[in-house]
Protein backbone atom coordinates (compact mmCIF):
# COMPACT_ATOMS: atom_id res chain seq x y z
CA UNK A 1 0.00 0.00 0.00
CA UNK A 2 1.07 3.58 -0.59
CA UNK A 3 -0.45 6.87 0.51
CA UNK A 4 -2.55 5.03 3.11
CA UNK A 5 -5.45 7.48 3.12
CA UNK A 6 -7.08 9.83 0.65
CA UNK A 7 -8.02 9.28 -2.96
CA UNK A 8 -6.47 7.45 -5.91
CA UNK A 9 -7.69 7.43 -9.48
CA UNK A 10 -10.12 4.63 -10.26
CA UNK A 11 -11.74 3.45 -13.48
CA UNK A 12 -14.01 0.60 -12.42
CA UNK A 13 -16.38 -0.24 -9.58
CA UNK A 14 -18.61 -3.14 -8.67
CA UNK A 15 -21.00 -3.66 -5.77
CA UNK A 16 -20.66 -7.07 -4.13
CA UNK A 17 -23.10 -8.64 -1.70
CA UNK A 18 -21.79 -10.91 1.05
CA UNK A 19 -24.71 -12.89 2.46
CA UNK A 20 -24.66 -13.45 6.23
CA UNK A 21 -26.74 -16.26 7.74
CA UNK A 22 -27.81 -16.59 11.39
CA UNK A 23 -25.11 -18.05 13.66
CA UNK A 24 -22.34 -17.60 11.10
CA UNK A 25 -19.15 -16.27 12.65
CA UNK A 26 -16.84 -16.50 9.63
CA UNK A 27 -18.12 -15.62 6.17
CA UNK A 28 -15.99 -15.90 3.03
CA UNK A 29 -16.22 -13.42 0.17
CA UNK A 30 -17.81 -14.86 -2.98
CA UNK A 31 -15.71 -15.38 -6.08
CA UNK A 32 -16.31 -12.65 -8.64
CA UNK A 33 -15.19 -12.98 -12.24
CA UNK A 34 -14.85 -9.21 -12.72
CA UNK A 35 -12.52 -8.78 -9.75
CA UNK A 36 -10.37 -11.91 -10.21
CA UNK A 37 -7.31 -10.12 -11.58
CA UNK A 38 -8.16 -6.50 -10.95
CA UNK A 39 -5.97 -4.10 -8.99
CA UNK A 40 -8.20 -2.96 -6.14
CA UNK A 41 -7.72 0.69 -5.22
CA UNK A 42 -10.38 1.15 -2.53
CA UNK A 43 -13.05 -0.87 -0.73
CA UNK A 44 -16.24 0.75 0.59
CA UNK A 45 -18.54 -0.84 3.14
CA UNK A 46 -21.92 0.68 2.29
CA UNK A 47 -23.52 1.28 5.67
CA UNK A 48 -25.67 4.30 4.86
CA UNK A 49 -28.43 2.39 3.06
CA UNK A 50 -30.71 -0.41 4.23
CA UNK A 51 -31.30 -2.42 1.04
CA UNK A 52 -28.88 -3.83 -1.52
CA UNK A 53 -29.30 -3.71 -5.29
CA UNK A 54 -30.99 -7.14 -5.16
CA UNK A 55 -33.53 -5.90 -2.61
CA UNK A 56 -31.91 -7.86 0.22
CA UNK A 57 -31.78 -6.16 3.61
CA UNK A 58 -28.35 -4.95 4.71
CA UNK A 59 -26.78 -5.65 8.09
CA UNK A 60 -23.93 -3.82 9.82
CA UNK A 61 -22.45 -6.17 12.43
CA UNK A 62 -19.21 -5.29 14.16
CA UNK A 63 -16.75 -7.40 12.22
CA UNK A 64 -13.12 -7.78 11.20
CA UNK A 65 -11.96 -8.47 7.68
CA UNK A 66 -8.99 -10.37 6.30
CA UNK A 67 -7.92 -10.08 2.66
CA UNK A 68 -5.36 -12.36 0.98
CA UNK A 69 -3.10 -11.38 -1.91
CA UNK A 70 -3.82 -13.26 -5.15
CA UNK A 71 -1.54 -16.30 -5.75
CA UNK A 72 0.05 -16.01 -2.31
CA UNK A 73 -0.72 -16.89 1.28
CA UNK A 74 -0.04 -13.31 2.35
CA UNK A 75 -2.62 -11.51 4.44
CA UNK A 76 -2.57 -8.02 2.94
CA UNK A 77 -5.13 -6.86 5.50
CA UNK A 78 -5.39 -8.90 8.66
CA UNK A 79 -8.41 -8.59 10.98
CA UNK A 80 -9.13 -4.99 9.97
CA UNK A 81 -12.19 -3.56 11.80
CA UNK A 82 -15.14 -2.92 9.51
CA UNK A 83 -15.14 0.78 10.49
CA UNK A 84 -12.01 1.26 8.36
CA UNK A 85 -14.14 0.67 5.24
CA UNK A 86 -17.37 2.30 6.48
CA UNK A 87 -18.54 5.14 4.22
CA UNK A 88 -20.35 6.65 7.21
CA UNK A 89 -17.17 6.80 9.28
CA UNK A 90 -14.56 7.58 6.64
CA UNK A 91 -16.13 10.70 5.11
CA UNK A 92 -14.58 9.92 1.72
CA UNK A 93 -11.15 9.30 3.25
CA UNK A 94 -10.60 5.85 1.76
CA UNK A 95 -7.84 3.38 2.52
CA UNK A 96 -5.51 3.15 -0.50
CA UNK A 97 -4.76 -0.48 -1.34
CA UNK A 98 -3.28 -1.32 -4.79
CA UNK A 99 -3.54 -5.10 -4.50
CA UNK A 100 -5.06 -7.99 -6.41
CA UNK A 101 -7.12 -9.92 -3.87
CA UNK A 102 -7.93 -13.61 -3.64
CA UNK A 103 -11.55 -13.07 -2.66
CA UNK A 104 -12.57 -16.72 -2.07
CA UNK A 105 -9.76 -17.01 0.48
CA UNK A 106 -10.67 -13.71 2.15
CA UNK A 107 -13.24 -13.54 4.92
CA UNK A 108 -15.22 -11.58 7.48
CA UNK A 109 -15.21 -12.54 11.16
CA UNK A 110 -18.34 -11.65 13.14
CA UNK A 111 -17.97 -12.18 16.87
CA UNK A 112 -21.61 -11.69 17.83
CA UNK A 113 -24.01 -12.70 15.07
CA UNK A 114 -27.54 -11.92 16.25
CA UNK A 115 -29.33 -12.33 12.93
CA UNK A 116 -32.61 -14.23 12.81
CA UNK A 117 -32.77 -14.23 9.00
CA UNK A 118 -30.24 -13.93 6.16
CA UNK A 119 -29.06 -10.42 5.38
CA UNK A 120 -26.05 -9.07 3.52
CA UNK A 121 -23.13 -6.73 3.88
CA UNK A 122 -22.70 -4.58 0.77
CA UNK A 123 -19.25 -3.63 -0.49
CA UNK A 124 -18.07 -1.58 -3.44
CA UNK A 125 -14.68 -2.51 -4.87
CA UNK A 126 -13.05 0.34 -6.81
CA UNK A 127 -10.51 -0.99 -9.29
CA UNK A 128 -8.46 -0.35 -12.43
CA UNK A 129 -10.22 -0.87 -15.78
CA UNK A 130 -7.75 0.27 -18.43
CA UNK A 131 -10.05 -0.22 -21.41
CA UNK A 132 -12.32 2.71 -20.42
CA UNK A 133 -9.72 5.14 -19.08
CA UNK A 134 -6.83 7.29 -20.25
CA UNK A 135 -3.96 9.00 -18.41
CA UNK A 136 -4.79 12.29 -16.71
CA UNK A 137 -3.09 15.36 -18.11
CA UNK A 138 -2.43 17.51 -15.05
CA UNK A 139 -1.94 20.56 -17.24
CA UNK A 140 -5.22 20.16 -19.11
CA UNK A 141 -8.13 22.48 -18.41
CA UNK A 142 -11.22 21.04 -16.79
CA UNK A 143 -14.87 21.82 -17.31
CA UNK A 144 -17.82 21.31 -14.95
CA UNK A 145 -20.99 20.29 -16.80
CA UNK A 146 -24.37 18.88 -15.80
CA UNK A 147 -26.76 16.19 -16.98
CA UNK A 148 -29.89 14.58 -15.59
CA UNK A 149 -32.11 11.54 -15.86
CA UNK A 150 -35.89 11.43 -15.44
CA UNK A 151 -36.70 8.10 -13.79
CA UNK A 152 -39.73 6.38 -15.31
CA UNK A 153 -39.44 2.70 -14.39
CA UNK A 154 -37.37 0.27 -12.30
CA UNK A 155 -34.44 0.62 -14.73
CA UNK A 156 -34.12 3.90 -16.61
CA UNK A 157 -31.48 4.42 -19.30
CA UNK A 158 -29.82 7.75 -19.96
CA UNK A 159 -30.63 9.62 -23.16
CA UNK A 160 -27.90 10.42 -25.65
CA UNK A 161 -25.91 13.50 -24.66
CA UNK A 162 -24.18 15.21 -27.56
CA UNK A 163 -22.25 17.58 -25.30
CA UNK A 164 -20.73 14.80 -23.20
CA UNK A 165 -20.35 12.07 -25.82
CA UNK A 166 -16.78 10.71 -25.54
CA UNK A 167 -15.99 13.12 -22.71
CA UNK A 168 -13.21 12.15 -20.28
CA UNK A 169 -14.82 12.05 -16.85
CA UNK A 170 -12.78 12.82 -13.75
CA UNK A 171 -15.77 12.78 -11.42
CA UNK A 172 -19.55 12.43 -11.36
CA UNK A 173 -21.34 14.22 -8.53
CA UNK A 174 -24.95 13.89 -7.42
CA UNK A 175 -26.89 16.41 -5.37
CA UNK A 176 -30.45 16.88 -4.17
CA UNK A 177 -31.61 20.36 -5.20
CA UNK A 178 -35.34 20.98 -5.36
CA UNK A 179 -35.20 21.48 -9.14
CA UNK A 180 -32.73 20.41 -11.83
CA UNK A 181 -31.09 22.87 -14.22
CA UNK A 182 -33.94 22.12 -16.64
CA UNK A 183 -36.56 22.86 -13.98
CA UNK A 184 -37.57 19.26 -13.21
CA UNK A 185 -38.37 18.07 -9.69
CA UNK A 186 -35.54 16.05 -8.12
CA UNK A 187 -35.88 12.68 -6.38
CA UNK A 188 -36.16 12.77 -2.60
CA UNK A 189 -33.91 11.10 -0.02
CA UNK A 190 -36.11 7.97 0.08
CA UNK A 191 -35.51 7.32 -3.62
CA UNK A 192 -31.89 8.40 -3.44
CA UNK A 193 -30.86 5.69 -0.96
CA UNK A 194 -32.41 2.86 -2.99
CA UNK A 195 -30.97 3.84 -6.38
CA UNK A 196 -27.95 2.24 -8.06
CA UNK A 197 -25.86 3.39 -11.02
CA UNK A 198 -24.44 1.21 -13.79
CA UNK A 199 -22.11 2.59 -16.49
CA UNK A 200 -21.19 0.79 -19.70
CA UNK A 201 -18.78 1.32 -22.58
CA UNK A 202 -19.70 -0.91 -25.50
CA UNK A 203 -20.35 -4.35 -24.04
CA UNK A 204 -18.27 -3.67 -20.92
CA UNK A 205 -20.14 -2.95 -17.70
CA UNK A 206 -17.41 -1.25 -15.68
CA UNK A 207 -19.50 0.46 -12.97
CA UNK A 208 -21.97 -2.12 -11.75
CA UNK A 209 -24.80 -1.52 -9.25
CA UNK A 210 -22.90 1.25 -7.45
CA UNK A 211 -25.10 2.92 -4.78
CA UNK A 212 -26.03 6.39 -5.94
CA UNK A 213 -25.29 7.91 -2.53
CA UNK A 214 -21.55 7.32 -3.05
CA UNK A 215 -21.60 10.07 -5.69
CA UNK A 216 -23.00 12.68 -3.27
CA UNK A 217 -19.70 14.23 -2.26
CA UNK A 218 -20.46 17.81 -1.20
CA UNK A 219 -19.61 17.17 2.46
CA UNK A 220 -16.80 14.67 1.98
CA UNK A 221 -13.19 15.29 2.92
CA UNK A 222 -12.02 13.55 -0.29
CA UNK A 223 -13.86 13.26 -3.60
CA UNK A 224 -13.82 10.36 -6.01
CA UNK A 225 -11.21 10.64 -8.75
CA UNK A 226 -11.85 8.87 -12.06
CA UNK A 227 -9.04 8.22 -14.51
CA UNK A 228 -10.66 9.99 -17.46
CA UNK A 229 -13.31 7.31 -17.87
CA UNK A 230 -15.64 7.24 -20.88
CA UNK A 231 -19.11 5.72 -20.92
CA UNK A 232 -22.02 5.33 -23.31
CA UNK A 233 -25.06 7.24 -22.09
CA UNK A 234 -27.62 5.09 -23.88
CA UNK A 235 -26.10 1.87 -22.47
CA UNK A 236 -25.95 3.18 -18.90
CA UNK A 237 -28.76 3.37 -16.37
CA UNK A 238 -30.06 3.89 -12.86
CA UNK A 239 -32.04 1.14 -11.20
CA UNK A 240 -34.40 1.75 -8.27
CA UNK A 241 -35.31 -1.01 -5.81
CA UNK A 242 -39.09 -1.58 -5.48
CA UNK A 243 -40.02 1.67 -7.24
CA UNK A 244 -43.19 3.56 -6.40
CA UNK A 245 -44.90 6.30 -8.41
CA UNK A 246 -43.36 8.91 -6.08
CA UNK A 247 -39.86 7.77 -7.16
CA UNK A 248 -40.33 8.82 -10.77
CA UNK A 249 -38.59 12.17 -10.65
CA UNK A 250 -35.22 13.41 -11.91
CA UNK A 251 -31.67 12.63 -10.80
CA UNK A 252 -29.33 15.59 -11.19
CA UNK A 253 -25.58 15.29 -11.81
CA UNK A 254 -22.63 17.57 -12.19
CA UNK A 255 -19.51 16.18 -13.77
CA UNK A 256 -15.87 17.19 -14.00
CA UNK A 257 -14.34 16.48 -17.40
CA UNK A 258 -10.91 16.99 -18.93
CA UNK A 259 -10.98 19.34 -21.90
Amino acid sequence: MNNPIGTQTVSGAIALEVVIYPNQNRVYFPDNAVLRDKVIKHVDLCDEIVQSFSGMNITFPFSKMTFFEKKTQNRVLDAIPSEIFSTYNRNGNRLNLNHVFDLPMSYIDISNNQLTEPKCMLFVFWYVEKSVSSPINDKAAISVQNFELKLNQKRTYFSENNTLRDAKFRNIITSLPYKTAEGNEVINETTFVKAFLTLRRGNLQFFQNVPLYLFKQDRLAYWLSFENIKFDFTNSYIEVINPQASDFKSVFFNCIIEK
